[in-house]
Formats: C-alpha cells, structure tokens, sequence
C-alpha cells in the first residue's frame, strides 16, 4: 500500500512540477528580432532566429527588418521581448525602444551607449577584433550561467560589441572583456534600476523594462562555444520570462490541490 501511496504523491508533484514548468515557460514568452534585411539573411541572424524558434517555438518568434519598426516603439506590443543584431544600423531603431516596458536585449554597441533614443547603459561603446574569451565578474547573476572567471566563448578569434567608458549606476556588470578590462561584455538592469538618461522621453533615467547589453558582433553567434551558447540562451532568459502573476500562482496553487485532494481520497 505504500508504494501506492508513494506514487500517488509522485503523480501529484509532477503533476504540479509540470503545471509550473508549463506556466514558467510558456506564459506570455514571444519575441521579436530586428536585424538589417527584409529577412533575417544579415551575418548569423539567420542561425540566431532559427535558435530562438527552436527554443520558443516558431510561431512565438518573429523576425522584422529593424528600419521597418513603428518609430514609436509600437512594434513591441504584444511581445515580451525584443532582440537587437548589430547586424542593422544603429539609426534604424534608435528613438524606437528606449521608453518600452518590454524586455530589451541588444548587441548593437552604437545603442548601448549615454544618448537621446539610445538604451543610456554605458558611457560609451566600441567593437574590437580577435577575442576568443571574457572574463566572468559576477558569477552569480543568473546571466552568468554558472560559470567564472575567464570563459572562451568562440572557437576562432571575432569582433566584440562593448559598453565603454563606464556603467550605468544601476546596472549590473556581469562580464567583462579581457584584452581591455574596461571594455563592457554582458551588463544587464532590471526594472526600475538607474540608468544614464536624464528622465525625458527617449532618455529614461531608470529601465522601465528589464535590459541586457550583450557582447556579440554581426557573425560571432555562429562560432559560440557550447559556453558562449549558455551565456545567451541564460541572458534571453533573464530578459523574456516574465514574474509569475498572480494568475499564474493562483492557477498552480488549484493544480497541487487537485492533486493532493485525490491523494486523500485515495488514502482514505
């Protein structure tokens, strides 16, 4: 009989695991992806969109050539994340997405940078030829994907996207290059923390949606190490799922009592 039982609890917490693994990564997880053609045929965007659709599911990611983004940011809508390939030309989306709420992660240096319709994350930004590694500096943001120290994220040498010049106060940085210790690699905010805008429109002074600057550059994601992989499969992540809502709890807590109300009725 208690074998029985044990798998009846067995039955009722999977069930529960499966109701909130469902929730966690399904619920309101869609992504837009700007890079520079009318398809996503520019440097490795191609591979990068065909990544994400695995992930995500093909009808949950959607590819727009970056020149072709409502100028007020309303190509967001609906979505909860937005992908930027350095791919486009920095003066296609910029004073498009600086005010969205929706989750932003970029790779373009020209936008990372303190200016009007720019994303105000660092002080500066720049490329830089021939890295094959960064260095990790706070292993223990989620970003970081469980690794430290210095990481090889490329196979053969490529061009980085960097912030320079200094950090937004409150974004957090997580990985740093190595030929220059200065230059920027993964920095990321949540919401509400301090950026370097002024708080007019098109210069927020604090993220209103969560922000992650990431240090590829135009082909390097079709040479990512398994590596440089997890670290962006774990920045998309951090930017796109959402807090679970009250919806959702509320949906998982009548999951596990369902569950273990046939529990009781089987023991009694």
């Amino acid at each position: 009989m208690s074998r029985f039982i044990g798998a009846r609890i067995g039955i009722a917490v999977c069930t529960c695991c499966l109701a909130w693994n469902s929730l966690t990564t399904t619920y309101g997880q869609t992504i837009l992806f700007h890079g520079a053609g009318e398809d996503a045929t520019s440097g490795a965007d191609s591979a990068v969109l065909s990544h994400l659709q695995g992930r995500f599911g093909e009808p949950n990611v959607t590819y727009m050539q970056g020149e072709m983004a409502a100028s007020d940011g309303s190509s967001a809508d609906g979505f909860d994340l937005v992908i930027i390939s350095s791919t486009l030309g920095s003066g296609s989306v910029r004073n498009k997405y600086a005010d969205t709420t929706v989750g932003l992660m970029n790779w373009e240096q020209a936008l990372m940078r303190q200016a009007a319709g720019e994303f105000n994350m660092s002080v500066g930004g720049r490329t830089l030829g021939s890295e094959t590694q960064i260095e990790i500096v706070d292993p223990s943001h989620p970003i970081a994907a469980g690794l430290s120290g210095l990481v090889t994220v490329y196979s053969s040498p490529q061009t980085n996207s960097y912030g320079r010049d200094g950090l937004a106060p409150g974004a957090t940085l997580i990985a740093q290059g190595v030929t220059d210790s200065t230059d920027l690699a993964i920095f990321a905010a949540d919401v509400g923390d301090a950026l370097l805008g002024d708080g007019s429109v098109g210069s927020p002074a604090t993220a209103p949606g969560r922000r992650v600057m990431f240090f590829l550059e135009d082909e390097g994601f079709d040479d990512l190490t398994p590596e440089g992989l997890a670290l962006f499969d774990a920045a998309v992540d951090w930017t796109v799922v959402p807090e679970p809502s009250s919806i959702a709890l509320a949906v998982f807590g009548l999951v596990a009592m369902l569950g273990l109300g046939r529990l009781r009725r089987f023991r009694s």
